[in-house]
């Protein structure tokens, strides 16, 4: 499963890699602020990723899950300008040092 993610980022073109998983989704009125704030800050460089609140449904869409061991907020944008992996498809990494990966 997580190799075919990775086939997919290395395939991307664009300077930023929008990532989501089989079971997420984004909600169509949330799309003209997340494209907003990718034009806000492409021109800064120290903005590596952009990250996502998170609601998780539990069993349909009635029901919503609150538990501190669920991820609350998770990078679903990259920069595809920089090297950068995710070990497991829940968070990314970027390996600007060698063997010494960091969180955008």
């Amino acid at each position: 499963r997580r190799v075919h993610g990775m086939i997919a980022q290395y395939a991307c073109t664009g300077d930023w890699a929008f990532y989501l998983e089989g079971d997420e989704v984004v909600h169509e009125d949330d799309l003209p602020a997340i494209r907003a704030s990718v034009e806000r800050h492409h021109g800064n460089p120290e903005v590596e990723a952009l990250v996502f609140d998170y609601r998780h449904f539990y069993g349909s869409a009635q029901w919503v899950s609150v538990s501190p061991g669920w991820y609350r907020r998770e990078c679903r944008l990259i920069r595809n300008t920089i090297r950068s992996y995710a070990p497991d498809g829940q968070y990314w990494l970027v390996t600007t040092e060698h063997k010494k990966p960091r969180n955008p």
